[in-house]
């Protein structure tokens, strides 16, 4: 079989990758050794990185993604300016709004918010939402307010 084999030895000493280039003391073919990869030493126990501490960043603090898509940007992005707004003095950093790809002929934008607090913030967020509704259905929008999304 050509799949990669992966496995945590030891609580993290070495995490091995059948096929990549270098060898671990078994003589598995590796490309990881301690403290390379954030994920892997997080799972044996190790100090994530300080600069995703300092930046606020995952698993080190909360993400609320509040995306918008519709037929016309200027809506999207209309609507996130107005969310961005309501949530200024909400617990956490706000990033963006800011316009992504079109997908399946819609214009999507998002607002990224990083807190320590997410309910707090994902439960505003939904309700200024909810009061701009009958704007939102009127110009076509749909929303998503996703706490800890798997990807930005």
């Amino acid at each position: 079989m050509d799949w990669p084999i992966v496995a945590l030895v030891a609580a993290g000493e070495m995490v091995t990758d059948a096929g990549c280039p270098g060898q671990t003391p078994n003589g598995v073919p590796s490309n990881f050794r301690p403290g390379e990869n954030f994920l892997f030493a997080a799972a044996a126990g190790v100090e994530f990185p300080e600069r995703r501490r300092d930046l606020g960043y995952p698993p080190c603090r909360h993400l609320v993604r509040i995306l918008v898509s519709g037929p016309q940007r200027e809506d999207t992005m209309r609507a996130l300016t107005e969310v961005a707004e309501g949530l200024e003095d909400a617990p956490g950093d706000l990033l963006g709004p800011a316009p992504l790809f079109r997908l399946r002929g819609k214009h999507r934008a998002q607002l990224v918010v990083k807190t320590d607090r997410p309910r707090e913030v994902a439960s505003r967020a939904g309700r200024l939402l909810a009061s701009a509704a009958r704007a939102m259905r009127a110009a076509d929008l749909s929303a998503v307010v996703d706490v800890d999304p798997q990807s930005v």
